[in-house]
């Protein structure tokens, strides 16, 4: 096989969920600036106000994570001699060696398909979080599957068993090698992506 292996993203599912994103905004905003225009809903009218923010502040969260995965000149999924480096979520944490991969498993959430990676030191990898948010998101991904790390499938150009069955064949390949080639090959990547 040819390293590395790249998986980009699908830009016009994130753009179409950028749009729609900013349109719910809008919906917001208007129930923020103008909740007694919704006087004939059972709801008093700092409801309406309330979940105007609530969702207000949701949807700019998601905004600021599908621009900054748009943004981002990386590829979403890259396979190559020293692991995967993963960049499919707004909180991915770069690098998996395959030495911390013990399986790849597959989850589906409300028809959002997930890889999920089981490692063998969760620990670090919630550690490598940028910040606390990211880091108390991988461990409540440690808490609920077991493993902290999880790949988003459904914003890339490779179907999801596709790429679940590279995966595992990739770590099938590399625990078939022996030490001395890992770690050479594990020297081999580029210094761009050793660090990520």
């Amino acid at each position: 096989m040819t390293y590395p292996i790249d998986v980009p993203f699908k830009k016009t599912r994130l753009l179409f969920l950028l749009l729609a994103s900013v349109g719910f905004m809008g919906l917001c905003v208007w129930y923020i600036t103008g909740p007694e225009r919704l006087q004939g809903l059972p709801v008093a009218t700092w409801v309406v106000a309330l979940v105007g923010w609530i969702g207000l502040i949701m949807t700019m969260t998601a905004s600021f994570f599908i621009i900054r995965m748009v943004r981002k000149n990386k590829v979403a999924i890259r396979i190559d001699t020293s692991g995967v480096h993963d960049h499919s979520t707004g909180i991915s944490i770069g690098r998996i060696d395959w030495e911390d991969i013990l399986e790849f498993r597959s989850t589906s959430v409300l028809g959002n398909h997930f890889i999920l990676v089981d490692v063998n030191n969760p620990e670090e990898y919630i550690s490598r979080g940028a910040g606390t948010l990211a880091q108390k998101s991988l461990n409540a991904n440690f808490q609920r599957y077991g493993a902290p790390v999880t790949i988003s499938t459904n914003n890339l150009q490779m179907k999801h068993e596709e790429l679940l069955a590279l995966l595992q064949n990739e770590l099938k390949g590399f625990r078939a090698l022996p030490d001395d080639l890992r770690l050479t090959l594990k020297n081999s990547v580029s210094k761009e992506w050793r660090k990520v």
